[in-house]
């Protein structure tokens, strides 16, 4: 009951916050951020330590994820231009249209993911506090590390009453004033018009083709898998291998899995990847099949080549450092096989040339395409928001607490009502009428029966390869004709 009247108070006073609009000015927006870094700052060898208690990760893998956690909120200070906000703010005062305002969403919700949850919680809400937009953050009190800290973080730098954190689902009430922002892809995210859904069953898969360097290719995929104790959203689930080098593929991977034998082993041993085995292991690895192959492994890692197409590892969301590899025979085979599950992959990972890459990524639906590359910042936090740009520098942006509300001024091309009720009985609405139903300007594309590209190519190819025969043989004839009537003549 005592909590039930805790949270009741909390949402209020937050609630009344944002309609206060207690984050409206800059300055206020700029000491937030100010005061959220030196709180992280402070307590960053305490993050640190949480990150390897509560995901197993490396000492330097942790290190990694609280420093893209600083450089997270950074750049959202950094952001902020004083000068820049404050014109645009009398714009209409000085008779200048503002056609691209926007203002902030004055309440947000968030109901946050697992993986790396400190990161997850302060990248979402340092983007609310660039934006203006009061928040709540749903962290339930479990045991692990990072809820303690995230909470004596907020507390300590954050204003109390504008960012807070309650330990159960606020009531539907109160959601339906909130922006949403979801991480976990729960259905409740469906029922609300405004939310910011995170899509975390969604796969990323990779394509290698025979046209791209192989031993690039093992080593982005690999690192991807096997960082993070397998856990984050973006590792590659799947790995596409062309079959003419599929072999020199797998052979890199050994070699990868031999160079970092040891940080893998490291992983193994922490209690956190112990458990999270304990929960995987029996559910994916029993799905190999006889006929399928372990190419390498070492303590809890896994590469496996998947030989049947019916095998559910193929389409599963892997959660373990588990890399799965299956060969194709061309690209539009791994395009068929991959649009049999009608599903729109989080992101797509193309090794290969310019013009394989561009087919590929037409033709299989992805929040994003990578070419040659996976970029370090995306297996930091959760999925990217479903409906925006996938930014590896930036999970959350400004514009995502936003809504659009332009300010118009008088301009030229603005048609006043009361200059049109003024054109009652005139001429000129006709002639207003017959301006508008000119044709519109021609597409550019050649008349039916023009010399298109492919004649141009063949008349080209024709001049180039035909015409010195043709000359060579007139040439000759010419030349057989004046010997034999000189041989006549003589």
């Amino acid at each position: 009951m005592a909590q039930n009247e805790h949270i009741t108070t909390t949402l209020a006073s937050v609630q009344n916050a944002a309609i206060d609009g207690r984050m409206g000015s800059i300055r206020t927006r700029q000491k937030q951020l100010s005061s959220l870094f030196k709180s992280l700052t402070d307590h960053k060898s305490s993050l640190v330590y949480a990150m390897q208690k509560d995901y197993g990760l490396t000492i330097e893998e942790a290190n990694i994820v609280v420093s893209a956690m600083l450089l997270e909120v950074r750049q959202h200070y950094d952001n902020i231009n004083f000068d820049k906000e404050l014109a645009q703010e009398y714009n209409i005062r000085w008779g200048k249209s503002w056609e691209d305002r926007r203002v902030t969403v004055g309440l947000a919700y968030m109901i946050v993911g697992d993986f790396t949850k400190a990161f997850n919680v302060f990248s979402a809400v340092s983007a609310a506090i660039e934006s203006g937009t009061c928040c709540v953050v749903e962290l339930p009190n479990l045991p692990d590390q990072s809820t303690t800290i995230i909470r004596q973080i907020m507390e300590a730098a954050l204003d109390k009453e504008a960012y807070v954190t309650i330990p159960k689902r606020a009531p539907e009430s109160f959601l339906e004033k909130c922006l949403v922002i979801d991480q976990t892809a729960e259905p409740l995210s469906s029922r609300y018009d405004r939310t910011i859904s995170s899509k975390s069953s969604g796969r990323a898969i990779a394509v290698v083709d025979r046209t791209t360097k192989v031993d690039l290719a093992a080593k982005e995929v690999f690192a991807s898998r096997m960082q993070y104790s397998g856990q984050s959203h973006y590792a590659v689930d799947q790995v596409f291998v062309n079959e003419f080098v599929a072999d020199e593929f797998l052979v890199a991977l050994q070699k990868q899995m031999s160079m970092h034998a040891e940080a893998l082993d490291q992983t193994v041993n922490s209690t956190n990847t112990r458990k999270h085995d304990r929960e995987n292991k029996p559910t994916q690895l029993e799905l190999l099949a006889d006929y399928d192959e372990i190419v390498c492994s070492q303590g809890n890692a896994r590469v496996v080549l998947i030989k049947s197409r019916s095998s559910q590892l193929l389409h599963d969301k892997i959660k373990r450092p588990l890399l799965v590899v299956h060969k194709i025979t061309s690209l539009d085979d791994v395009i068929d096989l991959v649009l049999s599950q009608d599903a729109t992959m989080n992101a797509l990972f193309t090794f290969a040339d310019g013009p394989e890459a561009k087919y590929l990524s037409q033709f299989i639906p992805s929040a994003v395409t990578f070419v040659n590359h996976i970029p370090a910042e995306l297996l930091i936090g959760p999925a990217g928001p479903v409906g925006y740009p996938v930014r590896p520098e930036l999970r959350y942006i400004k514009g995502m607490f936003e809504k659009p509300s332009p300010q118009i001024a008088p301009g030229v091309k603005v048609h006043a009502a009361s200059n049109v009720w003024k054109l009652r009985n005139t001429p000129r609405s006709a002639a207003i009428l017959a301006h508008a139903s000119e044709p519109l300007k021609p597409t550019g594309q050649a008349a039916a029966g023009a010399w298109g590209f492919f004649e141009t190519g063949v008349l080209l190819g024709a001049t180039v390869y035909l015409l010195p025969v043709i000359l060579g043989t007139i040439a000759g004839a010419a030349y057989t004709t004046i010997w034999a009537y000189r041989r006549v003549i003589g």
